[in-house]
């Protein structure tokens, strides 16, 4: 099974050759989304390295108004916000892929570290649609001690409600840089800290990015119009072609 990075924001020849050497098969390369994405996306896709690098646009504010159009650049779009009210306007939506460490906008946390910014209203319309939850280690390699606490409380009460909820959870470095990289083996061993099993872990760095990876194909395969509904013969006709946002 193939290891992929969900979250990368260097794309250094540095910090791709290292993370082969880690273990890892793909990343995908993040950038806010805005009038630069374009170019970032071209950019991107003629990198050539001995790794696959996809691409993510990430959405700060107005995910209703800016996913549809972001996924006609990049081939997964993602949500990551200050706001927490970003975050129930993503959950809705069929274009968003992945929700990325609410955890970090919990200021007002009066659960004793368990007030993750997901809730059971959020996490029911993620499973609906298939949608990620991806949570990030550079974060947690630079904080202060006791932020550090905080937020691995925060992590593992989303993975509890996750688990309960059928949303997948997926484990990613959030590299900044060649040093905030580690290898496929240290995060499967890393949800030890959130109180889960390894098999959880394991899960986290390659079965649910996987399934990021899987959607891109499938929204790419012109044969499948959405999910559960798949052409076996075109009759001759070719498909006259392929819009990405729907229902995957």
């Amino acid at each position: 099974m193939k290891k992929y990075d969900a979250y990368v924001s260097d794309t250094s020849d540095k910090t791709l050759s290292l993370a082969k050497e880690l273990g890892w098969d793909g990343i995908v390369a993040v950038n806010a989304y805005g009038k630069d994405f374009k170019s970032f996306a071209e950019k991107t896709r003629k990198i050539s390295q001995d790794i696959e690098v996809l691409t993510a646009a990430v959405i700060e504010r107005e995910p209703g108004r800016d996913a549809k159009h972001a996924l006609e650049l990049a081939d997964l779009v993602y949500v990551r916000s200050s706001d927490p009210e970003t975050y129930r306007k993503a959950c809705e939506l069929w274009t968003v892929d992945a929700l990325v460490a609410p955890e970090l906008n919990s200021k007002n946390d009066l659960m004793n570290h368990r007030e993750g910014g997901l809730d059971n209203v959020v996490l029911k319309m993620m499973a609906e649609r298939g949608m990620k939850y991806i949570t990030l280690f550079e974060p947690l390699l630079n904080a202060r001690p006791t932020d550090r606490v905080k937020i691995i409380g925060r992590i593992s009460q989303n993975l509890s409600l996750c688990g309960k909820y059928g949303v997948d959870a997926i484990l990613a470095s959030g590299a900044k840089n060649q040093w905030d990289l580690r290898s496929t083996k240290d995060f499967e061993e890393l949800t030890c800290i959130f109180q889960k099993p390894r098999d959880i872990g394991v899960r986290m760095v390659a079965k649910n990015p996987g399934k990021l990876i899987q959607k891109i194909i499938d929204r790419e395969n012109p044969n499948l119009l959405t999910k559960g509904l798949k052409v076996l013969d075109w009759a001759g006709a070719k498909p006259s072609g392929k819009k990405k946002n729907g229902w995957y």
